[in-house]
């Protein structure tokens, strides 16, 4: 089993590796974005959990109104035994797929509505919670200040296959739905031209 700590490690060790990388490949493309983010859940003033994500997004070079990057999200919902629901901790790892439908107006990369797709695999943090494969899709407004701090709205439907035989069954194929929503702020990195 793998520690959350080691996983938060990986993926920023993996940002600082593309660093450079992405730097240099800025001299002639678009510096790319790095953002955190999440949000705090509650239903009927009762706190319910929160969520905390990163995320790298860097757009393609002659096709700027679509980005992509690697993604890591955090979600912990507290347990209700009133209800037979014991809590979720969920920890994902996936790459992001966005698109800007309206760059053509302002074309400005990284800002206005995106839509996506986000491939991930939840990663097994405890024997008694579901892990296994999911696909989302994003919704999202994302705007730039001064062309170097983004702040964003974000809202994610995912879809995701349960793995994990020890845990409780709620439905037969173990398939479930989650909607979550982020608030996330960014830093464009710096490469000396942009």
């Amino acid at each position: 089993m793998l520690k959350v700590s080691v996983i938060i490690e990986f993926f920023i060790a993996l940002l600082l590796a593309l660093r450079p990388s992405a730097n240099s490949y800025c001299q002639v493309a678009i510096n790319p974005l790095i953002k955190v983010g999440g949000y705090t859940y509650f239903s009927h003033s009762r706190y319910l959990g929160f969520s905390v994500n990163l995320e790298y997004e860097k757009a393609f070079k002659r096709k700027e109104f679509i980005s992509h990057g690697p993604r890591l999200d955090y979600y912990r919902m507290r347990p209700y035994p009133e209800k037979y629901f014991y809590g979720i901790e969920n920890l994902s790892l996936g790459y992001e797929l966005k698109v800007y439908p309206f760059y053509y107006r302002s074309h400005k990369p990284y800002q206005g509505i995106s839509l996506g797709l986000y491939p991930c695999y939840y990663i097994k943090t405890n024997q008694y919670y579901r892990y296994g494969p999911g696909l989302g899709s994003l919704f999202g407004y994302q705007y730039l200040f001064k062309n170097k701090v983004s702040a964003a709205i974000e809202t994610s439907v995912i879809y995701f296959q349960n793995v994990n035989p020890n845990v409780y069954k709620k439905n037969p194929v173990d398939r479930y739905y989650f909607f979550f929503i982020s608030i996330k702020v960014g830093l464009k990195l710096r490469s000396g031209k942009d």
